[in-house]
């Protein structure tokens, strides 16, 4: 029986392909699962020779893995060494720290490496939560205000260097700050839906809140066709097509049904632009011009023929 190896020295195993696989676990993600690299080579002593190698680049000693039972400082040395080392340094006189807010609570931890290599508790911090609360609802109104007033399309990128340019705010993906001044942003009238991604905020708004989208929608531009709006009606509503000079209306039911059966061309009427729409408790009426008002003659002429030959034919037989 092959002796087992003892945890924290890898696995070694022969692959389907005729080669030897090593493998070690090099740490651990932010959810407690296994991250892995692994070596390969034609015999097993080789590689084991690479394994061995491999767990040397990674510092000799196992990884440490979050546990429920782990002291504050040795967590507050794995989260430093694993994912946030690079985050703390001293620059120009100031202290660049990272921050710790408790789950459910309104109190936070600001730790500092102190130019160590190993994370220091720094200050214990009340009402932390608030006070990173408003720092979020003033970088909202700052990415807002850019949006809203640049936007012709409805949409505004703004980069995490932009917030760290103009408001001395240092966000990243995955920092929790991220995340923070994502539900900052959702929170507001203004905005529709939040994207963050490769470092950018891309952050949609509703129309009426952007300038100059607002006033890419004046009357005087393209016009309201009919074409753009009859595939929208129904025979359920009693709507009426009239001719703005003169004429008597004609349902736009029977267009409908001849344009549905085949009969007749009506490209010029469908072409038509909606003056206006007025709907009343009966009815509701489009008043069209840019078409001759004979096309809605000839409309009403063609459905009374076709209802005609309807008739002459008689009841068709299942």
């Amino acid at each position: 029986m092959a002796k087992k190896r003892k945890k924290g020295e890898g696995t070694i195993r022969l692959r389907k392909d005729g080669r030897w696989e090593g493998r070690v676990v090099i740490g651990y993600d932010e959810g407690g699962n296994p991250k892995t690299k692994n070596v390969l080579a034609k015999t097993k002593k080789e590689c084991t020779e690479r394994l061995e190698q491999l767990k040397k680049e990674q510092g000799g000693s196992g990884p440490v893995k979050v546990r429920s039972e782990m002291r504050f400082g040795d967590w507050l040395d794995f989260w430093y060494q694993s994912y946030s080392k690079g985050c703390m340094f001293h620059r120009d006189g100031v202290i660049h720290c990272l921050l710790a807010l408790g789950q459910g609570s309104n109190d936070g931890v600001l730790v500092d490496a102190e130019q160590h290599d190993c994370a220091r508790l720094a200050a214990y911090v009340p009402g932390m939560r608030d006070i990173v609360n408003a720092q979020m609802d003033r970088a909202a109104d700052f990415i807002i205000r850019w949006g809203t007033e640049s936007t012709t399309s409805g949409s505004w990128c703004v980069y995490f260097d932009d917030l760290e340019e103009h408001l001395d705010l240092t966000v990243r993906e995955g920092s929790g700050l991220d995340s923070m001044l994502r539900a900052a942003l959702k929170r507001r009238p203004e905005v529709a839906a939040v994207d963050m991604h490769d470092g950018c905020i891309e952050t949609e708004y509703h129309p009426e809140y952007c300038q100059r989208l607002s006033n890419n929608f004046e009357p005087e531009n393209k016009p309201l066709r009919l074409k753009d709006i009859f595939p929208l009606l129904s025979g359920g509503s009693k709507v009426f097509l009239c001719h703005e000079e003169k004429g008597d209306p004609v349902p736009a039911e029977n267009m409908k049904k001849l344009i549905d059966a085949g009969q007749g061309d009506f490209a010029a009427l469908l072409n038509a632009q909606v003056l206006e729409i007025r709907p009343t408790s009966l009815h509701t009426w489009f008043m069209l011009n840019d078409v001759a008002p004979e096309e809605l003659v000839r409309l009403h002429e063609a459905y009374d023929a076709f209802r005609e030959a309807e008739r002459s034919m008689g009841p068709v037989m299942g």
